[in-house]
C-alpha cells in the first residue's frame, strides 16, 4: 500500500510544478549505490555466505539496476518520470468531469476487472508496472488540481464501498480455492481494498495540519529517507534470502516491532550515505550530468514552440 500511497503523492506534488527531467540522474545514483554496495558487502563478508554466494550475473544486475528491474518500482517509475510533463499538460486541459469519469473508469477497468479475471487483461501485471504508476499520478494530479474542493462526495464513497462488496463476493465465490485466491488477491497492488485503502489513507494524512516545528523536521528526514528505506530492504538479496525466510517464523506480536526496527535501521544507514554523499561531492557530479544533458538534448531538438 505504501507504493500506492506514494504514487498519489508524485501526482500530487508535481502536478503544476517545475519539471526538469534529468532530475532522475540524482535518484539513479541512490539505486545504483545501494544496488552495488550491498551486493559488494554480500560478497566481501564472511556472515552473508551462510543465506547466498553472489555470483558475477549478481554484480552484472547490481550495476544496471533499471535494465535488470533489481527494484521493479524504480524502474517503472522511470517511465512515469519521462512522461510526467506530458500527463500534467493533459490534466490542465481537461475539465474536472472529463477526469472525475476517467478516474472511475480506471477504478473499474485496471483495478477491479483486472484483479477478479486471472488472466492479466491490461498489462497490469498486478500493480507492478509503469502502467499502474501512471494511473496512480493521474488520480494524485486530479487530486490536486481540485484541492479546494471535496474530491471524494459522498456518492463516490457509496459507489466505492459497493464495488468493493461486489468484488469480494466474487472473489468468494468459488469456496473449493476461497482462502487461496483471497490470499493472493489481497496481495495485488491493484487490488480495489488496497486501492480505496490507500486512497483514504492519503485523503487522511493530506489534511493533517502539524505546526510543530521540532515534530516537521522529524518527519521531512524520515520523509528524505523512505525512499532509501525501499532500496535497502528490497534489494534482491536482502529481501530474498535474509527478510524473507526469517519473517516466516515471526509471530504477529513480533512482526510490528520488526518491521519498525527495519525502518529506523534504514533511516540510520541511510543518514549516513547522505554523508558520504556529502563528503564526495555526489550532488556536483549529478548537477554537471544533468548539465550536460540537458546541453546535448538542447543541440538536437531546436523544434520551437509555436
Amino acid at each position: 500500500m505504501e507504493k500506492v500511497e506514494t504514487n498519489y503523492k508524485n501526482g500530487y506534488c508535481l502536478y503544476k510544478e517545475s519539471f526538469n527531467r534529468y532530475k532522475i540522474i540524482s535518484t539513479w545514483m541512490i539505486v545504483f549505490f545501494y544496488s552495488v554496495i550491498i551486493t559488494l558487502l554480500f560478497k566481501i563478508i564472511p556472515f552473508f555466505d551462510r543465506f547466498y554466494t553472489v555470483r558475477f550475473i549478481d554484480f552484472v544486475k547490481a550495476f544496471i539496476p533499471i535494465s535488470s528491474y533489481q527494484y521493479w518500482y524504480f524502474t517503472a517509475y522511470v517511465l512515469l518520470f519521462l512522461f510526467a510533463p506530458l500527463l500534467n499538460s493533459a490534466i490542465q486541459n481537461v475539465s474536472n468531469q472529463i477526469l472525475l469519469q476517467i478516474f472511475i473508469f480506471i477504478f473499474l477497468f485496471v483495478s477491479v476487472i483486472s484483479s477478479i479475471f486471472p488472466q492479466d487483461l491490461f498489462n497490469i501485471n498486478k500493480g507492478y508496472s509503469s502502467l499502474w504508476l501512471i494511473n496512480l499520478y493521474l488520480i494524485g494530479a486530479f487530486i490536486k488540481k481540485i484541492d479546494n474542493k471535496e474530491y471524494l462526495p459522498k456518492n463516490i464513497l457509496l459507489f466505492s464501498l459497493f464495488i468493493c462488496l461486489f468484488y469480494i463476493l466474487v472473489v468468494f465465490s468459488n469456496k473449493n480455492t476461497l482462502i487461496n485466491r483471497f490470499q493472493k488477491q489481497i496481495l495485488m497492488y491493484n487490488n480495489p481494498l488496497c486501492f480505496i485503502a490507500s486512497l483514504y489513507f492519503f485523503k487522511i494524512f493530506k489534511d493533517i495540519n502539524i505546526t510543530n516545528a521540532q515534530i516537521n523536521k522529524g518527519i521531512n528526514i524520515i520523509g528524505a529517507s523512505s525512499f532509501s528505506v525501499y532500496l535497502i530492504h528490497a534489494h534482491p538479496l536482502i529481501f530474498r534470502y535474509i527478510i524473507s525466510g526469517n519473517c516466516k517464523n515471526i509471530s504477529l506480536y513480533l512482526l510490528l516491532p520488526f518491521s519498525l526496527f527495519i525502518f529506523l535501521l534504514c533511516i540510520v544507514i541511510d543518514l549516513l550515505r547522505k554523508k558520504c554523499f556529502n563528503f564526495l561531492k555526489i550532488s556536483k557530479l549529478s548537477i554537471f550530468i544533468q548539465e550536460f544533458l540537458e546541453s546535448c538534448m538542447s543541440k538536437f531538438s531546436k523544434i520551437k514552440d509555436k
